[in-house]
Order: C-alpha cells, then sequence, then structure tokens
C-alpha cells in the first residue's frame, strides 16, 4: 500500500489530471512544442509520473506486487496513460534510438488489460 500513498499527495494528483486529462496534442511534434524538452517544468510532470508507472511496471514483472491489486487499485490511469500516449512512446523509442523506451509502462498496460478481459 505504500506505492499506492502516492495518490494522497496533493502534487502527485495535479500531475496526473494534467497529463491525462488537461493535456493535448495532436502528434510527436506537437507533445514537443508544448509539453517536452522545451518546457522542463511541464515535461518534468510527465517524466515522474511516466517513471511511476514504469516502477509499477518493474515490481509487477518481478513478482514483487500482486497484478490483481495493481488492476483493482489503478487500471484506470493506467490504461488512460497508455491509450494516449502509446504513440508517443513508440515516436520517442525511434527518434531516441531507445528500443525500451517504458518497456514496462507497456508491460503494466498489458498485465492490466489481460486481467480486465478475464472479468
Amino acid at each position: 500500500m505504500p506505492i499506492y500513498a502516492q495518490f494522497y499527495d496533493d502534487t502527485f494528483q495535479e500531475k496526473v489530471l494534467d497529463i491525462n486529462y488537461v493535456w493535448e496534442y495532436t502528434d510527436f511534434e506537437d507533445f514537443q512544442l508544448k509539453y517536452g524538452f522545451n518546457d522542463t517544468g511541464e515535461y518534468a510532470k510527465w517524466v515522474a509520473f511516466a517513471c511511476y508507472l514504469e516502477g509499477i511496471g518493474v515490481l509487477l514483472k518481478r513478482g514483487l506486487i500482486d497484478a490483481s491489486m495493481v488492476d483493482d487499485l489503478m487500471s484506470g490511469m493506467i490504461t488512460h496513460f497508455w491509450d494516449k500516449y502509446k504513440p508517443l512512446i513508440m515516436e520517442s523509442r525511434t527518434s531516441l534510438n531507445w528500443s525500451i523506451y517504458a518497456e514496462y509502462v507497456e508491460y503494466l498496460y498489458n498485465e492490466i488489460t489481460r486481467i480486465a478481459a478475464k472479468g
């Protein structure tokens, strides 16, 4: 549960709400102009949340956290994040020449959707 305690933090919630529900972008270039490297304050929000999800994905992959608990507590924000940012992540893998960029975010998404499909 300490991992979930992050959700009680107002600053964390502001980041999540911004990147998941306020931010809009049309493509990789548009994202970079609005929220990317040129605006480190905004980009830091995205990186902080993506790294949080990456960490959850690593813990899940290594069997250190229960997948059904993650599904129960966080599935909505995980799937929303991946659905919204998958094109950006895939383009980042190419443009940064970093094939494993956000690999555990993707793993996390795949595991959560697999659980949801089981019902």
